[in-house]
Parts: structure tokens; sequence; C-alpha cells
């Protein structure tokens, strides 16, 4: 089975690999959607467990974040404070070609106390925290919760974005999740259903050929509440050299045939 998962895992790496090496440096960053982990009991809380399989996660550790991550209000008592994405009980431990900012109009407090997930840190589980709008959206609502800003720096073959949610609760739980390029050479939008459950899941998107002062937007449609969000984590397309042989000769063959 650990074996079937590496395939998978590395077969979707490849492919991405392929997209993004045959598309012109010139063209705009692309923005695609890589699915969501809604594995119940044992992926919802297991983001840093690396014996839990995790078929999303590109490098084949078996950790979301490993690239790096933010989580609002971590391991933080209750009570609301405000958006801080470098203090107030986030832990930020992202990249430096990554910068996160607020949204006018958009989400502004952060709270502590909710569900248990992982502790990076290792030891016993902590509870998560969350990001949120103070007032209440209408059902159907979009609200935008944070910005990405990309300076210098970006891995050449893309980055996968992991969004926590649904670690809040009731109609605090956002009905989609989006993420739309906004500022910068390029227009892509893709979102992803977000399921009413009562535990913490995953949604992850692709960004790949993003430049220095491209700006994408996480947007989460309301249920009738206040939509929520628990943290963001960063992984690595892998490089060509941590792929398969096999499938590397394959790519490179591919990409003269293409440009031929």
């Amino acid at each position: 089975m650990r074996r079937a998962h590496f395939t998978q895992s590395m077969i979707a790496a490849f492919a991405l690999f392929v997209s993004v090496m045959a598309t012109p440096s010139i063209f705009a960053a692309t923005v695609t959607t890589a699915g969501s982990d809604t594995g119940g009991s044992g992926t919802k809380d297991a983001w840093r467990t690396t014996s839990v399989a995790k078929p999303l996660d590109l490098d084949n550790d078996d950790i979301y974040g490993t690239g790096g991550y933010a989580m609002f209000r971590f391991n933080s008592p209750s009570g609301s404070v405000p958006v801080n994405f470098t203090g107030n009980g986030t832990i930020n431990t992202l990249p430096g070609w990554m910068t996160l900012g607020a949204v006018s109009g958009g989400a502004d407090l952060m709270y502590g106390l909710k569900s248990s997930v992982d502790n990076p840190a290792g030891g016993a589980d902590v509870n998560s925290g969350i990001l949120f709008r103070s007032l209440s959206a209408s059902t159907g609502v979009e609200v935008g919760m944070f910005t990405i800003t990309i300076s210098g720096g970006f891995p050449t073959l893309g980055a996968r974005i992991g969004l926590l949610s649904n670690n809040s609760g009731g109609t605090d739980i956002p009905s989609a999740l989006r993420l739309a390029q906004t500022a910068g050479t390029g227009s892509d939008s893709v979102s992803l259903s977000v399921p009413n459950e009562n535990q913490p899941d995953w949604y992850f998107f692709d960004i790949s050929g993003a430049a220095p002062g491209d700006v994408f937007t996480v947007y989460a449609t309301s249920r009738g509440g206040k939509p929520t969000l628990g943290g963001i984590t960063v992984d690595f397309i892998p490089t060509p050299a941590a792929l398969p042989a096999g499938l590397a000769l394959m790519g490179l063959v591919g990409l003269r045939r293409r440009r031929a």
C-alpha cells in the first residue's frame, strides 16, 4: 500500500513538472486545484504524523507543510484578537518568498481553542485556532480571508498550498474555498467545495510560474455564519532529481518532442 501511495504521488508530481517545463516562462502564473483530504479520524488532525499516508503530499514525506506553515491562534486560549500573521498566537514558518496579508473588508479577528490537531513541536495534540470575519455573512456571500504575496525565490516547479478548514464547527464552516490571482500577470481562479462536517479537513491548490509581485487571495463562502480558516501549509513540487529515473527520462523526451 505504501508503494502504491508513493507511485501515485510521484506520477502526480511528474505530470505537474512536465506541464510547468513545457510552458514558456513569459506565460502568467497558473492556479489549479489539487484536491481535498477529508479522511475522517485518520488524517483529519494528523497533519504532521508520518505514519498516516497523505496522497496529496507531493514531496512524499507524509507531512503537510514541509516547506512551511502558518497556523492562526495556534495552541492559544479562547478569546478574539486582531488578525496577526506573525503574532497573537500565530506560528509562522512560511518560506521567505511568501508573505500573508490582510484583505480589506475581510477576515479581521482570530480565536483560539478549536479542534485539536498535531503539534508540530511534538508531543500531545494541541488546539488549533481560526481566522474569521467578526460579522456573520449571509449564506452564499464570499469573504476575503488573506492574501499571499510572492517575492523572489518562488520554486521553479511550483508549490502546493494547503488550507485547514472545518476546525471551528457549525455555520462557521465555509461552503467553498477559492484561490484567485488578484495582482500580477495572470487571473486564474479555482474553487473547492467544503463539506459540512465538524472535523479538521485540508484543501489543496497548486501555484506554478509565479513571479515577484504576484498576489493571490484566499476566499471563503459563508454557510450563514462567519467563514473561518485554521491555517496554511506549503509543500514544494519535487525537482526532476527527486523523480524516478524512468519518469524523468520520459518527461525530457516528451518535452523535446513538444518543442520540436
